[in-house]
């Protein structure tokens, strides 16, 4: 039986992929997975295919459906998912004199993307796609990934949620557990991701930041009832834990604490104190003053915590502010927003 293998002197299968394109469909925040489409070239040289074109009329290449031919069985390494859009019966390869194959796969995969959610919503993410041909052995075949230079600086691979900022290309061998298969070679593609927080200081901080404001002046209005400041801090903290529940179903299930998610948190405790001192404002004024003095006393305690508790929620807000300009600085080289 003839050789298949590119390189005679090592006996191994060369197998290149080119990247022709990627687009991201979708992050799965919970489920902690990523869908992409991918526009794949392979290519690969079967000696089998290889003809001398001054033998027939100089014919340099020709096309045929690629399950005529012997074809690398690839696979996708962590994928839930794997979905050709194009039937192998519809599939062509282009073969050259040489023996060199090249086909097109069109691809869309739903992999497995760990994330660490702790800056959310100013997070970015590394996400792998892992292709290797399980059915070699390592030392049987190299694979190389190529990406060209406009695929990875273009600003079209993203979507409004997130944005592709690079896209780093390495190789990883798998060990399987049995210890009794060879390793596994896969070629691996990373998508550093970077997530458009605007949705989130739109519609989490800001809001949050009036509501909060709001609130704390209104525990300690002057003409309200005791069961009036305590209706307006019970509906506040309603609120607040009402978004932080949109904002849990939006992320995994882990022990980490998202800093968007302390942020509102960090209000909830803030209303929680105001409730207590607004409460107990009438007991603080006679405590240290009584008779005439204790409306001038009781009227000086409230507008000190109004004061304090507004500092109190602008301090907060300036911080997630703070934190979002650096995040925008960080990652301000490539803009596609």
């Amino acid at each position: 039986m003839e050789n298949l293998f590119f390189n005679k002197s090592i006996n191994i299968l060369i197998y290149t992929l080119y990247l022709s394109n990627i687009t991201l469909i979708d992050i799965d925040e919970p489920k902690e997975q990523m869908t992409v489409i991918m526009e794949l070239v392979q290519s690969w040289k079967d000696v089998r295919l290889r003809w001398e074109r001054q033998n027939w009329s100089d014919i340099t290449s020709i096309f045929t459906r690629l399950d005529k031919i012997w074809s690398p069985p690839l696979m996708v390494f962590g994928a839930s998912e794997v979905v050709q859009h194009r039937d192998q019966v519809s599939r062509m390869a282009r073969i050259d004199h040489r023996g060199v194959v090249d086909s097109h796969i069109p691809l869309k995969m739903t992999t497995n993307c760990n994330m660490n959610m702790a800056e959310f919503p100013f997070d970015n993410q590394i996400c792998e796609i892992q292709i290797g041909l399980p059915s070699f052995y390592a030392s049987q075949f190299e694979i190389f990934l190529q990406v060209p230079q406009d695929i990875a600086q273009s600003c079209e691979l993203g979507n409004s949620a997130w944005h592709v900022i690079d896209i780093i290309i390495d190789s990883e061998k798998i060990r399987p557990k049995d210890y009794m298969t060879d390793v596994i070679k896969t070629a691996v593609l990373k998508l550093h991701l970077k997530r458009n927080p605007m949705y989130y200081m739109y519609m989490i901080v800001l809001p949050t930041f009036i509501i909060n404001g709001i609130s704390m002046a209104g525990v300690f209005w002057e003409s309200g009832e005791k069961m009036e400041r305590l209706t307006i801090g019970l509906t506040h903290i309603m609120t607040l834990t009402f978004i932080l529940g949109i904002i849990a179903d939006k992320l995994p299930k882990t022990a980490v604490i998202p800093l968007l998610g302390k942020y509102i948190i960090f209000g909830l405790v803030t209303m929680i104190f105001a409730m207590i001192f607004s409460t107990n404002l009438d007991k603080l004024s006679i405590s240290k003053f009584g008779g005439k003095r204790y409306k001038k006393t009781h009227n000086q305690l409230r507008g000190f915590f109004i004061i304090s508790f507004q500092f109190i929620n602008w301090l907060g807000t300036i911080y997630v502010l703070w934190r979002f300009m650096d995040f925008e600085e960080t990652f301000g080289d490539k803009k596609c927003f």
